[in-house]
């Protein structure tokens, strides 16, 4: 990704990631076709994130998102996957939620509207 990056844009790429790291966990067992639920409930909360409203990221963490992804495309082994999968999306967000508490409340940000 290139120029300015959006929230929904860096957990589309989140989600795509994370959905290859769950692929690969389910090489531990022998009958893994769905998601888990604890994949579903780390899964659900990129797509609330990417469906919420998007601001562009400042690049440094843009940057590291995009790390966090590359490094979770490079996994195969799937213990590995396994702790990823629960890694990965805690970590996105919580780059991706360091903009401040004020200017989320200016910006009608649905994730704090409610508090």
């Amino acid at each position: 990704m290139s120029g300015r990056v959006t929230s929904g844009q860096l957990c589309e790429e989140a989600l795509r990631a994370f959905d290859r790291l769950c692929e690969v966990e389910r090489r531990r067992v022998e009958d893994g076709a769905d998601l888990t639920p604890r994949q579903r409930n780390r899964r659900l909360l990129l797509e609330r994130r990417a469906r919420a409203a998007e601001w562009i990221v400042p690049v440094p963490l843009a940057e590291t998102v995009l790390e966090l992804i590359a490094a979770a495309d490079r996994i195969e082994d799937p213990v590995l996957a396994h702790l990823w999968t629960d890694h990965l999306p805690v970590a996105v967000l919580s780059c991706l939620e360091r903009r401040g508490i004020a200017r989320r409340l200016a910006d009608g940000d649905p994730f704090v509207a409610s508090a």
